[in-house]
């Protein structure tokens, strides 16, 4: 297993950088810089940082023990989101049954939500774990996961986008299938935004 951590200081960061977020946006943007673990960035009132990442080969997910492709790898990440509103509000969410899904195409109907985190290699999309078709309908709405016999706490998964009370945040880990030699990313696709976490600094 390859880990790597993030210590994120106690200070919120947006009150580091609220006034400035928008200028310091376009100056990343220009300069090439790479969005990497610890950074945040928000989604209007919706804070999203990045703490964690890891890879493995077997993971336990729902009770089910899964060894990834030969060609293929686990890649984690630790996400932590926080709603800067003073009212309740939608955050992103992993729709295992709309993994693949970042954006609504026209003409076609979706039951739920669609997926607003999904991880990526080296810019290709990645897949949720292959489970039976019990297992399918068990993680959509939700699933436990672990690594090594370590339980780790998940991020909400579900069909719709849980909501979460003004100032307060909530955090777990997200994970999918790409390939053994790619670079691990996760992409959050949220309030009509996108934004890709890279482990390659």
């Amino acid at each position: 297993m390859n880990r790597r951590t993030y210590l994120a200081t106690a200070m919120p960061i947006s009150a580091l950088i609220a006034g400035c977020s928008q200028v310091e946006e376009v100056a990343k943007n220009v300069s090439g810089q790479k969005t990497t673990l610890g950074d945040t960035v928000s989604f209007g009132e919706i804070d999203v940082t990045v703490t964690d990442s890891m890879t493995t080969e077997q993971i336990t997910i729902s009770g089910n023990k899964k060894t990834s492709p030969s060609n293929g790898i686990y890649a984690l990440f630790e996400v932590e989101v926080h709603n800067t509103d003073v009212t309740e509000r939608e955050v992103p969410h992993v729709s295992p049954s709309h993994y693949e899904t970042l954006e609504k195409e026209e003409n076609v109907i979706y039951t739920g939500d669609i997926n607003d985190i999904r991880v990526y290699g080296s810019g290709e999309g990645g897949y949720f774990p292959d489970l039976d078709w019990q297992g399918e309908m068990q993680v959509d709405t939700g699933y436990e996961l672990s690594v090594d016999g370590e339980q780790l706490e998940t991020y909400p998964a579900g069909m719709t986008r849980p909501s979460i009370d003004a100032d307060s945040t909530i955090s777990g880990w997200v994970v999918g299938v790409i390939d053994a030699d790619a670079t691990p990313e996760l992409r959050v696709t949220f309030d009509g935004k996108s934004e890709t976490w890279t482990t390659d600094s």
